[in-house]
C-alpha cells in the first residue's frame, strides 16, 4: 500500500485538497495507523504556522496602503527608471557579478516564504470583529472586494458565538455574510451584504437608537463607538464576569482568538458542544466538527446546530445537504427561507426555485427587502412551467413496440419495449439495458421519469442519464438499493476508469419492489462548471421541496465538464419499469418573463 506524501497531509489539514484527493486520502487514513500518526504530527504544525501567520501579520488598510505607495513614488522608490541597463551594469562590475546571484537565490528563498505565508488562512481577532465588520463593508463598491470581509464576517461568528446568549438568527446572517464575501459573483450582491449587516446590527447593537430612521452605515459611524462603551464596562466582558466557569473561560478564549486553548477548557459533559464544533472549524478540523455534532444531539440540537452543519455542509460542498438545514429552519422560522432561496439562485443558478422560497418569508422587513431585490425570482416562482421537450406516457403506443426517435446505446441480455400495467402501460426491459433520446446539443433541462423495479438480484441501478455522449460519458442519478448517488461516466475508449460517485444520499427505507418511485435530475451550466441535482421519492407521496443530491462538476480532478447531450435511462441487474418520462428545458429568466400573462 503506497502512502501518500507529507505534503498531502499539510494540504488537507489547511482544507485546500480537491474533494476527490480528500475523499482517497481519508480513506487511506482509515486503513493506515502510520499515515494517522504522521497527520496527526502534521496537524500540530499547521496549527503552530496558522499562530505564528496570525501573530505577525500586519493587515494595512486600503488608505494606508495608498499613502504608502504614494511617499514611496515620491521618494523615488517606485516608478524611477534605471539609469543604465542591469546586464551592463553587472558585466562592468565585479562585485555585481558575484553578490547578484546570491542576491537572487536569497529573494526566491523570501518569496517561496511569502508564498507559504500568504496562503495560510487569515486570523482576525473575535473581539470587536462586529464594529470592524460594518466600518469595513461600508467601504466597499466592488464585487471583487467582498472578499476581504470573509475573516471577518467569520470572526465575528466567533463573537457572537462568545456572549452569554447567542442568537442563531445572528450567526446565520453573518455566516451568510461570509458565504457570500467568500463567492461573490455580482455587483448587486454588495446590496444584499449591507441589508444584511443592517440587520445584524439592528437586532444586535443598536436595539435603542434603531427607531431614530438613520441608515445602518451613519448609525454605525456614530453610535458604534458609545455602544461599545455600554456593553463592555470597565473589568467585565461581552458576557459578562465568569470566571471559574469552564465554558465561560472557553468563550475568553474564543475572544481572543484562542480556539486551541478553548478546545483544552471545554467542560466535557457536552454542554459546550456547539462552541467546540465552531471551534474545531475555526481551525480547520471540518471533519471532527461534523463528529462532534453528530455525537452531541443532546446538547446540540436546535437552531445553531442546524446553521453550524450547514456551514460545514457548504464548506465540504454538499449544498444539498445546507439547503436540507435551512429548510428544516424554516419551518419554524420564516427567515430562513431567505437563505435557502439564495442558496438556490447562487448554488444551483435556477431562479424559479430561488422564487418559490423567496415568497415564503413573512417576516416583514426581510419581505420588503426580497420584494425590491429579487423581482425576478418572485416572477418567475409564479409562471407555468415550460413546454416539455419531451413527453412519454407509453399509451399511445402498441405493446412490443419501441418508442421513436430513441436510440439503443448498450444492451446487455434484454431490450426495452411497451407493455402493459395496471392502469395502462409502460416501457419495459430485461437485464442491463440503456435508452437516450434527444440531441447531443441539449443543455440545462430537467429529467422526471417514474420508476418500478419488478425483480432483482443482489446490488441493482435505475438511473435517469443526462448530458449522455455518444463516447458513453455524461451524469447519471442512480437509484440503488441503499443509496441515491450521482455519478460521472467516462468515455469508452479513454482509459478505463470507473465511473466517479460526485456525491451520495443514504436511503432512509431501501426502495421496495412493486412500488412505484420518481426520479427528478435537474442538469444547469453554472460559472463554476455544471450542477447536478438529484432527488427521489415514493410517487404517491408529495415531491420533496428540496434536493437529496447536489454536486458541481468543476473539471479540477477527473475530466473537464460535459457541455451537453442527450438524456435517457439506464437498467443495471434489475427488471424494472419506466413510466411518465418527461424532459423540460431550464428557460432563461426572461424567457418565462415574456411567457407570463
Amino acid at each position: 500500500m503506497e502512502c501518500p506524501c507529507a505534503h498531502e497531509w499539510y494540504e488537507l489539514e489547511r482544507g485546500t485538497t480537491l474533494r476527490d484527493d480528500a475523499q482517497r486520502l481519508s480513506r487511506h487514513l482509515a486503513e493506515c495507523p502510520g499515515c494517522r500518526a504522521r497527520a496527526d504530527g502534521v496537524r500540530d504544525v499547521a496549527a503552530s504556522l496558522e499562530r505564528l501567520a496570525g501573530s505577525t501579520r500586519t493587515d494595512l488598510s486600503a488608505d494606508a496602503a495608498e499613502s504608502l505607495f504614494r511617499r514611496a513614488c515620491v521618494r523615488g522608490l517606485l516608478g524611477r527608471p534605471l539609469k543604465a541597463l542591469i546586464s551592463t551594469r553587472v558585466g562592468h562590475s565585479r562585485w555585481l557579478r558575484v553578490t547578484l546571484p546570491l542576491a537572487a537565490v536569497a529573494a526566491a528563498l523570501v518569496l517561496v516564504a511569502v508564498g507559504v505565508w500568504t496562503a495560510l488562512p487569515e486570523e482576525v481577532q473575535p473581539r470587536g470583529a462586529l464594529e470592524r465588520l460594518v466600518r469595513s463593508a461600508h467601504g466597499i463598491r466592488r464585487a471583487d472586494q467582498l472578499r476581504r470581509l470573509a475573516p471577518v464576517a467569520r470572526a465575528a461568528v466567533s463573537e457572537e458565538l462568545a456572549r452569554q446568549e447567542p442568537s442563531a438568527e445572528q450567526v446565520a446572517d453573518l455566516l451568510l455574510v461570509a458565504y457570500i464575501s467568500e463567492r461573490p459573483r455580482e455587483y448587486r450582491q454588495l446590496r444584499d451584504v449591507d441589508f444584511l449587516l443592517g440587520e445584524v446590527w439592528r437586532r444586535g447593537r443598536a436595539v435603542g437608537v434603531a427607531a431614530t430612521g438613520l441608515p445602518w452605515p451613519m448609525l454605525a459611524s456614530t453610535v458604534l463607538p458609545s455602544a461599545r462603551a455600554d456593553t463592555q464596562p470597565r473589568g467585565r466582558t461581552l458576557m459578562g464576569d465568569y470566571r471559574g466557569r469552564p465554558l465561560a473561560a472557553a468563550k475568553q478564549r474564543v475572544l481572543d482568538g484562542h480556539y486551541e486553548g478553548a478546545l483544552e477548557v471545554l467542560p466535557g459533559d457536552g454542554s459546550g458542544a456547539l462552541l467546540k464544533a465552531w471551534c474545531l472549524a475555526s481551525l480547520g478540523r471540518a471533519a471532527e466538527a461534523a463528529l462532534v455534532l453528530s455525537e452531541a444531539e443532546d446538547h446540540a440540537d436546535g437552531p445553531m446546530a442546524h446553521i453550524l452543519r450547514a456551514d460545514l455542509a457548504l464548506g465540504a460542498q454538499d449544498v444539498a445537504d445546507a439547503m436540507q438545514h435551512y429548510e428544516t429552519l424554516a419551518a419554524e422560522n420564516d427567515r430562513y427561507w431567505f437563505t435557502a432561496g439564495y442558496l438556490y439562485r447562487y448554488e444551483l443558478r435556477d431562479a424559479r426555485g430561488a422564487g418559490e422560497r423567496f415568497r415564503r418569508v413573512r417576516d416583514a422587513r426581510l419581505a420588503r427587502y426580497v420584494s425590491q431585490a429579487f423581482r425576478t425570482e418572485l416572477a418567475m416562482a409564479k409562471v407555468p412551467e415550460p413546454e416539455p421537450l419531451v413527453a412519454l406516457e407509453f399509451d399511445d403506443y402498441g405493446l412490443g413496440t419501441l418508442p421513436e426517435n430513441w436510440a439503443l446505446v448498450r444492451v446487455k441480455g434484454g431490450e426495452f419495449k411497451v407493455v402493459g400495467v395496471p392502469g395502462g402501460k409502460a416501457l419495459a426491459q430485461g437485464d442491463g439495458a440503456e435508452f437516450v433520446c434527444g440531441q447531443a446539443e441539449w443543455a440545462d433541462y430537467t429529467i422526471r421519469m417514474d420508476v418500478k423495479v419488478l425483480s432483482a438480484e443482489g446490488d441493482f441501478s435505475v438511473g435517469a442519464a443526462a448530458y449522455r455522449r455518444a463516447d458513453r460519458t455524461g451524469y447519471v442519478l442512480q437509484l440503488t438499493p441503499q443509496r441515491l448517488q450521482i455519478i460521472k461516466q467516462y468515455a469508452s475508449d479513454g482509459p478505463e476508469r470507473a465511473p466517479l460517485i460526485a456525491r451520495e444520499h443514504r436511503l432512509l427505507l431501501p426502495p421496495a419492489e412493486g412500488w412505484w418511485y420518481t426520479l427528478k435530475v435537474r442538469v444547469q451550466r453554472v460559472d463554476a462548471g455544471v450542477s447536478v441535482a438529484g432527488k427521489v421519492w415514493r410517487t404517491d407521496l408529495d415531491e420533496p421541496l428540496g434536493w437529496h443530491v447536489v454536486w458541481t462538476d468543476s473539471g479540477q480532478a477527473e475530466s473537464e465538464p460535459l457541455a451537453g447531450g442527450r438524456a435517457g435511462v439506464q437498467v443495471r441487474g434489475a427488471k424494472a419499469l419506466v413510466d411518465n418520462f418527461v424532459i423540460t428545458r431550464n428557460v432563461a429568466s426572461n424567457e418565462l418573463l415574456a411567457a407570463s400573462p
